[in-house]
């Protein structure tokens, strides 16, 4: 199939996408190097009634993991810090319980650290730690060091913490002249930037059940935190040709990012196989964007998706599209059709379940009446929505647009429910 091909099965793909699943935002897509699509889709500010673009720059949520990965690489190339460098040696007041902890552990999720990422500036961002502060702090390990995986945001805040510290630059300013402007990636900044640049989707989500501006054009939310970078399907393209092609880091470092070393993660990015092929990237998505970053070495095809409605299934329609390019199966989406299930089928899923990674570790799902629903998050961040059968087994949400699939053990009980996290399909293990 022909360059012509692809584009329409492409475009075909993401109109369904725009039928069933509403998205918005702005998707590119090349193959041996070319650009074959890039084109925004719905609406950047539905308000204004503003398309998005080929330039719309988006929040890229946890995409921004993968510039703070390239960040602690380059000070590693310099010989300015270590992978395997104990966190203490670089974090002034860093607890004692911690000292097992590497840049390593944090850059792979499996530093085992339990704290929230608001936390670590007030703990450890001034020069000389108030030891009263830090008398407060609780330095509990939820594992050994090396010993598991647990998505932890707060480990990357620490690791920007590092980057300032070992650079003697700010966070930001470092990203900006050792990434940002050597790989000419022109519309990427951390926050808005203080320039003239494109603006800036708004962010949308569902609030009470309808979909509601999050995050409006012109406000700047936390840019403190691995996911405060803002830029286009454009300049990610510009990123990968500049890893895959350009020699902008050494073999032995693109090894070590791309090399699984904690479930499906290396250092500071997602790494799978879609058809056989080796593929990188991340995924981002909160506050009224959700975003998806693939790529496959070697190949020159990439694979970018930044959508301002945060519960677009990016992460899928990334896979989906990269399966297209290389003339592999893929599922168009489609309207569910949801059905009537038992009462007694639905009170065997209730319980509560253990989530693989993420800020929520667990979560509910409880029957009222003859609906099920899901719960994940506490007070103010609590989201709950409500399940669709489309089999006794499987379910849906046109909240999250995901599926699960209820799986049982030998003895029929129900064992947990099966999800995508992107690269794998992961169980969540029924724990009640």
């Amino acid at each position: 199939m022909g360059d012509h091909g692809i584009r329409e099965k492409i475009e075909e793909y993401i109109q369904a996408h725009l039928r069933v699943n509403r998205f918005s935002g702005t998707v590119l897509v090349s193959s041996g190097g070319e650009i074959l699509v890039n084109k925004g889709y719905g609406l950047a500010d539905a308000g204004k009634q503003i398309p998005c673009r080929d330039v719309t720059r988006y929040w890229l949520e946890s995409i921004s993991k993968v510039f703070d990965s390239m960040a602690v690489f380059r000070l590693k190339e310099e010989g300015r810090l270590d992978l395997q460098d104990p966190v203490a040696n670089h974090v002034p007041g860093w607890p004692s319980p911690w000292n097992a902890v590497t840049i390593s552990h944090l850059l792979t999720h499996g530093s085992g650290i339990v704290l929230t990422p608001d936390k670590v500036y007030g703990y450890f961002g001034q020069d000389e730690p108030d030891p009263a502060v830090l008398a407060l702090m609780e330095a509990r390990l939820e594992f050994l060091p090396g010993r598991g995986f647990s998505y932890c945001n707060a480990g990357y805040v620490v690791l920007e913490i590092i980057v300032a510290r070992v650079s003697g630059q700010s966070h930001e300013s470092f990203l900006r002249d050792a990434i940002i402007e050597p790989m000419k990636l022109s519309a990427t900044t951390v926050g808005l930037g203080h320039g003239r640049y494109e603006s800036t989707a708004c962010g949308y989500g569902m609030v009470g059940g309808q979909i509601a501006e999050r995050v409006p054009s012109d406000v700047c939310t936390d840019t403190e935190g691995p996911w405060g970078l803002v830029s286009t399907t454009h300049d990610l393209y510009l990123l990968e040709r500049a890893l895959d092609v350009h020699g902008f880091f050494s073999r032995e470092s693109l090894d070590l990012m791309w090399t699984r070393v904690n479930g499906s993660y290396g250092h500071g990015w997602l790494t799978g196989e879609v058809g056989g092929r080796r593929m990188v990237g991340h995924d981002g998505g909160d506050r009224g964007f959700a975003t998806s970053y693939r790529f496959f070495p070697d190949s020159g095809t990439c694979v970018a998706v930044l959508s301002n409605y945060d519960t677009a299934p990016t992460a899928r329609m990334a896979c989906d599209l990269a399966a297209i390019v290389f003339g592999e199966g893929y599922v168009l989406p489609k309207e569910r059709v949801a059905i009537q299930v038992g009462p007694s089928v639905l009170a065997e899923l209730a319980g509560t379940y253990k989530l693989p990674s993420g800020y929520v570790k667990v979560l509910t799902i409880r029957l009222e009446g003859s609906k099920l629903f899901a719960s994940v998050g506490e007070g103010e961040s609590a989201i709950a929505f409500e399940l669709f059968a489309e089999s006794p087994a499987s379910f849906f949400s046109p909240v999250t647009n995901q599926s699960w699939e209820f799986v049982r053990d030998a003895d029929g009980k129900i064992k947990g429910f099966t999800v995508e996290d992107g690269v794998d399909e992961v169980l969540c293990e029924k724990l009640s």
